[in-house]
């Protein structure tokens, strides 16, 4: 083809191309017209539909909101999971929700204190001789659970004796062997507890630095030279600590958060990101709560990071759990938490989180929400998979009943909420009381509440699928601690109701006692006691009674006025008591008394068939009929 021809055919407006067919031309031309007719409807039509085209994405917006309030960072696996800060942003987000909270509202107790039961009959302590390749055999620090340990202000190993002053401001190291005392300056206004181990001597330390903080010191020795091996420090509140299998794990919170977390690693710091931080909707986050798990063979360590309360009732901790407590008044969850309260705003909400304890690594479980009060360790008690909790409901502002109840281990539902499967709803303790004491065992528990008078409950845990409560005994006063000895023996330690006590003329000031309890029906009965206290470290502090079977020392003060002669006696003192089995009915037994007018008595360990009595001034080195063969004074 002349290309100069299809040039100008191309120009024609006529131009058909040679193979385009009629059928095709004419079905393009209708095509054409009918776009054109429902262009004119689509116009006509789109007033009406151009409101629904702007409801639609407004509909998703607000759905997108519903989910963003109801999951944090849109992240939530269920309702009641641990959630990661993404940045600083972020971080004061969820700080600013809780930063109006005022911790001072009234209602927030510190219970009693307990220690380990012993089913069925005690035996006897041991006596050994221990020859050159034996092993000593010793007592240990009074605890609520068996392998997990707690700090205490003298530790032993059989070979040394170990003992935090804070009279002395000094950590001092007595060796049995040589008889020899080494001793380490501590710094001033630090307040510290020990920790022992086959290697190392851990010492924790908490120092008030400003209003509402302190220092958090963990510093790791050789046991055998007191040379400094590992030095921690972190910023806040020291809250509780244990040790188990070798794995040191502490609590500390850190309030007004305004940075990132930190701490202090032989002398360096460490910055952590803002990814480390984990938080919960379910409580009022105002500051950031550590727990540092560390490996004391190797020293290494890992820190969980969690925004949390500014003040956690309570830690505990068995071989393969750690649980954390708080307790918050409703009204304040309602306003003060991304997922607010469940319950009424005339209660106190409890949140228990539970974390697995896997050597350095703290891995969150799930969580129990109920109404209440926690008020210390004892309140708690972990045993066959199940959780028992006791539960504080009146107070001055609450009509609530205290309570009981059970949670399967097992059982989590979608929401990350451990199942209850049982409780006791009412009848512990008369109208307006509160708790003092709880002391849990396998198959039992023991509750004292308090108004007027002291009822000593026993529930019946045997089936922990129906828990009963069996029987009361009510007395004057109240127990804060209480101790199985055995099936049939409990003792209590406690508050007397009455000021004085008059013998033969003599008046004794009796602030404190100690009562014997038969539980052997399950109905408990008081059998006998011992009033004749000023008062008693046990009241507020378990970790200071010194029991082995059934015999059992303690420090205290004693304090009696003559009113015929006029004559003033004041004594530091240490009581050595046992059961007496001799007469119808069991009787404590002093058999022994130490008394002081000038050095304060802190604990009594054994070692072998020795007896170590510790004072602010001395050791003195007891035979087995508690007579002092030596004494070694501090210098």
């Amino acid at each position: 083809m002349d290309f100069k021809k299809f040039k100008h055919e191309v120009k024609k407006e006529d131009f058909i191309i040679p193979s385009m067919s009629d059928k095709v031309k004419n079905y393009s031309k209708v095509e054409k017209v009918s776009y054109q007719k429902e262009e004119k409807e689509r116009i006509a039509l789109f007033p009406l539909f151009k409101g629904f085209t702007l409801l639609i994405p407004i509909l998703i917006m607000l759905l997108a909101v519903c989910i963003i309030s109801f999951v944090p960072n849109g992240d939530r696996t269920y309702n009641y999971g641990l959630y990661t800060i993404k940045d600083a942003r972020d971080l004061q987000r969820v700080i600013s929700i809780g930063k109006q909270f005022d911790p001072n509202i009234p209602g927030f107790g510190i219970g009693g204190s307990k220690d380990d039961f012993l089913e069925g009959a005690i035996p006897d302590m041991p006596n050994i001789e221990v020859g050159e390749n034996s092993k000593p055999n010793y007592s240990e620090t009074n605890k609520q659970e068996e392998n997990v340990d707690e700090a205490d202000i003298i530790k032993t190993d059989g070979y040394n004796i170990y003992y935090m002053s804070h009279s002395w401001g000094a950590l001092f190291k007595y060796n049995l062997k040589t008889e020899q005392i080494s001793k380490v300056e501590i710094a001033t206004g630090l307040y510290t507890e020990l920790f022992l181990t086959d290697k190392y001597l851990v010492v924790l330390g908490y120092k008030s630095t400003y209003y509402y903080s302190s220092d958090v010191i963990v510093n790791v020795y050789n046991k055998e030279t007191l040379e400094l091996v590992k030095d921690y420090k972190g910023y806040g509140l020291y809250v509780d600590s244990r040790i188990t299998n070798d794995y040191l794990y502490l609590v500390y919170s850190q309030p007004n958060v305004q940075n990132a977390p930190s701490d202090i690693v032989c002398g360096e710091t460490k910055v952590y990101p803002y990814t480390d931080i984990k938080y919960s909707a379910s409580v009022i986050n105002q500051g950031y709560t550590y727990i540092l798990a560390m490996d004391l063979n190797s020293l290494e360590f890992d820190v969980h990071v969690q925004l949390g309360a500014n003040y956690w009732q309570a830690v505990y901790m068995t071989e393969n759990s750690l649980y954390l407590t708080s307790s918050t008044y409703c009204s304040s969850l309602k306003k003060y938490t991304l997922m607010g309260a469940r319950y009424t705003i005339s209660s106190y909400q409890t949140n228990i989180f539970r974390f697995e304890l896997d050597g350095i690594n703290i891995i969150y479980k799930g969580i129990i929400i109920t109404s209440g009060i926690v008020n210390d360790q004892f309140y708690l008690d972990e045993y066959d998979n199940h959780l028992r909790v006791v539960l504080q409901q009146q107070n001055s502002v609450e009509t609530g009943n205290n309570k009981l109840e059970v949670y399967d281990l097992k059982q989590l539902d979608n929401e990350g909420l451990y199942k209850k499967v049982a409780s006791i709803e009412e009848g512990i303790g008369k109208p307006g009381e509160q708790i003092k004491s709880v002391r849990f065992s396998d198959n039992s528990c023991l509750i004292v509440t308090y108004l007027v008078i002291d009822p000593l409950y026993y529930i019946d845990l045997t089936d922990q699928l129906s828990p009963v409560i069996i029987g009361e005994y009510e007395e004057p006063g109240y127990n804060t601690y209480l101790h199985y000895l055995n099936d049939n023996l409990a003792i209590g330690f406690g508050v007397n109701d009455r000021e004085t006590y008059e013998e033969d003329g003599t008046v004794i000031y009796s602030f404190a006692k100690i009562g014997l309890y038969d539980i052997s029906s399950k109905t408990p009965i008081k059998i006998d006691e011992n009033i004749k206290y000023e008062s008693i470290d046990v009241v507020s502090n378990h970790k200071a009674l010194y029991i082995e079977g059934e015999v059992f020392g303690f420090a205290g003060e004693y304090c009696e006025y003559n009113k015929y002669s006029g004559s003033h006696k004041s004594d530091y003192v240490y009581d050595i008591y046992t059961i007496n089995y001799d007469n119808e009915t069991p009787l404590l037994q002093l058999v022994k008394r130490f008394a002081s007018t000038n050095e304060i008595y802190e604990r009594m360990i054994r070692i072998d068939s020795n007896y170590y009595l510790v004072s602010t001034t001395s050791i003195q080195i007891l035979d087995s009929n508690y007579e002092v063969v030596k004494q070694v004074i501090f210098k």
